[in-house]
């Protein structure tokens, strides 16, 4: 997939962040493809979702790296 974006796995910039995905389980990053920023707009909702933040992620279906975000 990150050859979507112009990578390759030895472009990662290495990382020890910490990742959980939707079902709970943690994993390390493999590394960074980079950086940038973005202006961010969080909204507050009362929900029972099961999530603790839903993202707007219009721009990784895009992209085409994510190959599903109906979350």
């Amino acid at each position: 997939m990150l050859n979507k974006v112009g990578k390759y796995f030895d472009d990662l910039i290495p990382t020890n962040i910490l990742v959980t995905d939707y079902s709970g389980v943690s994993m390390l990053a493999k590394g960074l493809v980079g950086s940038s920023s973005r202006t961010t707009i969080f909204v507050v909702v009362s929900s029972k979702a099961r999530h603790n933040a839903l993202l707007g992620q219009d721009w990784i279906n895009g992209v085409g790296v994510v190959l599903s975000i109906g979350h």
